[in-house]
């Protein structure tokens, strides 16, 4: 269990396969807190083409 103020590190891998340009992602985390149950990570990436 996290503690209040409390952190641990988020691994997140995304597989660039067949994408091109600028991608975004979401990622949703569910905790147990009353008052944010439910926090979205937005990640923007841009891919380019291979040389």
């Amino acid at each position: 269990m996290i503690g209040q103020n409390e952190s641990v590190p988020l691994n997140v891998e995304f597989d660039p396969a067949g994408k091109l340009g600028c991608q975004n992602k979401t990622i949703t985390a569910i905790t147990n807190d009353l008052r944010n149950p439910a926090t979205m990570l937005r990640i923007s990436t841009n891919i380019l083409a291979a040389q």
